[in-house]
């Protein structure tokens, strides 16, 4: 996987060996990054699918934490485990490719309902 463009110090947009776009989550993975480099896959923690969220994808990831991303992918588990929903195409393993709208709309929601806390908001 190469960067093709860096979005925050914890994400990347980067392509994968048949050239499809994909944003990759990992702590600092980004800092420091220069488009064409190769991605060491011990520092990713999470592949999304870019694909035509590409633009709103990379813009919620620069202003979101990485940790609500990661409480997002817990909740799908959750929900898949113990009610029986839909996975959402949501793995947490690298290698697994997860759809995009759905956990960066559950993400969303999270670092919401924790921005409003952490403001006093009910």
């Amino acid at each position: 996987m190469r960067v093709k463009r860096v979005i925050s110090n914890n994400a990347v947009l980067a392509l994968d060996a048949d050239g499809q776009e994909m944003v990759a989550l990992g702590r600092g993975l980004g800092h420091g990054r220069r488009p064409g480099e190769v991605l060491e896959t011990d520092w990713i923690e999470q592949v999304f699918v870019a694909g035509d969220a590409d633009e709103r994808l990379t813009r919620f990831l620069a202003d979101v934490p990485l940790q609500y991303v990661r409480v997002a992918g817990r909740i799908a588990d959750l929900a898949h485990e113990r009610l029986g929903l839909a996975r959402f195409q949501f793995e947490m393993n690298l290698g697994e490719k997860l759809s995009t709208d759905e956990v960066a709309y559950l993400a969303l929601h999270v670092a919401r309902l924790l921005w409003d806390l952490r403001d006093g908001r009910p």
